[in-house]
């Protein structure tokens, strides 16, 4: 008989009890119901942004407005309405806190710093405001200033003795300005790849952070000034300065041939003509023998350093310091605490907002175009009373600039309130285009120039950069640099090991020529001009080759901190001359090329053309400037 099998229950299914599903359902729903959330507030407070956002960009336009039209009132009532919005969305975005503990932590904390950035920039913003609008309508701004009674005179010394109380308002604003510039170098970038408005974010962060560093640093320029301006002025003590008028028809390195000088004493911000004479005068009582330059030597046909001819150096202060070694010991003159150099391009323009001058003596001088120079007239006159060649003794040509300058004055103190900030900006465009050149002998003073960039010094080597710049010296007489122009082209091709470069320069003159024949007693404005000219460039580059020099004219030297090629060209009228100069730079860059170019005092604004490993860039350099490639 078979056995049955032992009885064996069926498997057991593990099921789950309805106690733990309801636990994971609950779970499930509560993260759900927690993201919903996220996602609730983190919109409606994204939603609330977005409008409040709009505002602030409104608000952000009209203080942009109100700046470019230089209308303080509305800049004022602008930079209210930002900061009342912009509190608003600080408020706003406190609402997002929570983001700190999540993967947006980075993008929480960077508009956290966007918001600080943008609470320091508007804070420096009304101080700066606060500070500018006593001098409104004397610095061309929209505004009812508080010296506008009185005399010019009287003005112009309010204006100085209460300058130096800006000083501590500035500290303030230096203040504001490095905290936004901390904040917005605390922000990332590269986390914003996506595009706002049509422009990659990426790029408009960029350009903020190095805006702001460039607001930092212009008011950290001015600073010193204002608290030198009362000892410069002669509020403190009379200073006494040596007023030099540079001829830019007939350039040199410092901006032009040194052909005549005033003294001026300045006594509680007013200016006080003691003597003018023609620099001819001084070389008269300079007996002291000077081994010139062999360029010199050369082609001035001199066997004395004289001193009209001792801005041999393209540093302002470096020719200024030779010149007044020689100077302070000359019979009838003495120490002085300060150069200060002009040229025609200031006085033309100067002119040309005042209106004709009347200087007794001399006559009437205008700005109106001259048929005979296709220039101001008063260029002209200039030049006619200073160079044509005469059979007789001109006693007049010596004293021009000194009566010339006080003529200037009391058109300027005579003239309408209205034009004092064309006049204003006018002179601050020639400082920054080296038309105006300041040398004291005062480290503090000078240390405050330098700061400002108006003392015309070349500027200090640096290896994380390229270099570049060009010295001309008209060595024929004739005023030629009148009628010429200059085009430089750079091309560029920068490698891992080695940078070379391919570098043009053009120089046109298309006028015709002057009569420059000395026994015809006609005005030689535009002849035959030798000039040597040097190209400053990065210390230890190497000259490959080199095309359009004189015979036996180039050569390689170092100067100032920088390896300089140098050599003869000839530019006749109606004609061109063309250098070719191909060399190594031992600058090797990263991720960007950086090329600094500075323009030589006097230049009008010498065209430029560089090209960097196919990628361009065109200016006319009116003044200093750096250029960056992205590679």
């Amino acid at each position: 008989m078979n056995e049955l099998p032992p009885f064996a229950p069926p498997p057991h299914r593990r099921r789950w009890p309805w106690g733990k599903k309801h636990t994971l359902a609950a779970l499930l729903g509560g993260l759900l119901a927690v993201l919903l959330l996220f996602m609730a507030v983190s919109g409606f407070f994204a939603w609330r942004l977005s409008r409040q956002l709009a505002a602030v960009q409104m608000a952000a336009v009209k203080v942009q407005a109100a700046a470019k039209t230089q209308d303080l009132v509305q800049a004022q009532a602008s930079l209210e309405d930002l900061k009342t919005v912009l509190s608003e969305v600080s408020q706003t975005y406190q609402g997002l806190a929570f983001w700190r503990l999540t993967p947006l932590a980075g993008y929480y904390r960077d508009g956290q710093q966007a918001l600080l950035a943008a609470a320091s920039g508007i804070s420096a913003g009304e101080k700066l405001i606060g500070a500018i609008e006593p001098y409104a309508d004397i610095l061309g701004f929209q505004g009812e200033g508080s010296y506008t009674g009185g005399s010019a005179e009287d003005r112009v010394v309010k204006i100085i003795e209460t300058a130096g109380l800006v000083a501590p308002v500035l500290d303030a604003v230096d203040a504001d300005l490095a905290a936004m510039s901390q904040a917005l170098a605390q922000i990332e970038p590269e986390r914003y790849s996506f595009k706002f408005q049509g422009q990659p974010l990426s790029q408009s962060i960029l350009k903020a952070q190095v805006q702001g560093q460039a607001a930092a640093q212009t008011v950290a320029r001015f600073k010193p000034v204002l608290k030198q301006l009362p000892a410069i002025t002669g509020l403190t003590a009379p200073k006494k300065y040596l007023v030099i008028f540079q001829n830019d028809g007939e350039l040199r390195p410092t901006g032009g041939f040194m052909t005549a000088y005033s003294v001026m004493k300045v006594d509680k911000g007013k200016l006080l003509p003691e003597k003018s004479d023609d620099i001819y005068d001084l070389d008269g009582k300079f007996t002291q023998a000077v081994t010139p330059p062999d360029v010199l030597k050369k082609y001035l046909l001199t066997l004395r350093w004289n001193l009209r001819d001792m801005n041999l150096s393209p540093d302002f202060a470096e020719s200024m310091r030779q010149f007044l070694s020689y100077y302070a010991k000359l019979p009838g003159e003495g120490p002085v605490d300060g150069v200060i150099a002009i040229d025609t391009q200031l006085l033309a323009d100067l002119i040309k907002i005042l209106g004709p001058i009347d200087v007794p003596g001399y006559g009437r001088f205008t700005a109106d175009l001259d048929p005979r120079c296709q220039c101001p007239s008063i260029i002209y006159e200039l030049e006619d009373i200073s160079t044509r060649p005469t059979p007789y003794f001109r006693s007049e040509r010596k004293a021009i600039l000194g009566p010339m300058m006080g003529a200037i004055l009391q058109k300027v103190y005579a003239t309408d309130n209205q034009a004092w900030p064309q006049l204003f900006q006018t002179i601050w465009r020639h400082l920054e285009e080296k038309h105006v050149l300041f040398y004291f002998t005062d480290e503090s003073a000078q240390s405050a120039a330098e700061g400002l960039a108006v003392a015309g010094r070349v500027a200090s080597p640096s290896a994380d950069l390229d270099y570049f710049m060009t010295v001309d010296a008209n060595l024929g007489g004739a005023k030629s640099n009148i009628f010429t122009s200059q085009e430089v082209t750079q091309e560029i091709r920068a490698e891992p090991r080695q940078t070379s470069k391919t570098v043009t320069l053009v120089y046109k003159n298309p006028q015709k020529s002057s009569n420059c024949n000395l026994e015809a007693g006609q005005l030689c404005l535009n002849g035959k001009m030798p000039s040597w000219v040097r190209v400053y460039v990065p210390q230890g580059s190497t000259l490959i080759d080199a095309q359009g020099f004189e015979p036996d004219s180039l050569t390689t030297t170092s100067e100032l901190g920088y390896t300089v090629f140098s050599g003869i060209y000839i530019l006749q009228p109606e004609s061109l001359a063309k250098i070719v100069l191909n060399y190594t730079v031992l600058y090797q860059p990263q991720a960007s090329y950086q090329l600094q170019l500075q323009k030589q005092p006097g230049t009008k604004a010498p065209h430029y053309q560089i090209t960097v490993n196919g990628a361009s860039q065109s200016l006319d350099l009116i003044k200093d400037q750096t250029l960056t490639f992205p590679l």
